[in-house]
């Protein structure tokens, strides 16, 4: 019997936010085609984004003092890392807006150490780093053509 009560609260209460909820703002509609009356404001917003390089891959070295028909390969292990988006808008005029994008990501290093079966006592190592930017600019224009 309480979980019934619970539920049924439950239903209230999210059913009762679209009593609440207020309507669509006013639109400007030439002819079939509804656009957003003119306006301008600001958006801005940023996330944080947790990556995994895809780096996960076998290397071959081509080094000198390998014996004839022997090859060096290791594997490298992908990277789960911190990164972040930055993105602002502007909107203006009947629905036009123009947004700027910035994703970012910048690694630490992947070092790897190894000793080859044909020579065990020597020990080869090599890293690398990761870095990762993207800009996107983007214009556009918001229409309804529904009828």
């Amino acid at each position: 019997m309480l979980n019934l009560k619970k539920t049924a609260l439950a239903v209230l209460a999210l059913g009762s936010s679209a009593v609440f909820a207020g309507t669509m703002g006013p639109v400007c509609t030439p002819g079939n085609v509804t656009v957003p009356c003119p306006a301008t404001g600001w958006n801005i917003g940023g996330q944080a984004l947790i990556l995994q390089t895809m780096t996960d891959n076998d290397i071959s070295l081509d080094i000198a003092s390998t014996p004839t028909g022997v090859a060096i390969n290791t594997e490298l292990d992908a990277q789960w890392n911190w990164g972040f988006q930055i993105e602002g808008s502007y909107h203006f005029n009947t629905g036009n807006d123009i947004t700027l994008t910035w994703y970012h990501l910048d690694t630490g290093w992947n070092n790897t150490e190894f000793a080859p079966a044909f020579d065990p006592e020597t020990l080869i190592g090599f890293g690398h780093k990761n870095r990762w930017d993207a800009v996107n600019g983007e214009f556009g224009q918001f229409v309804d053509f529904s009828a």
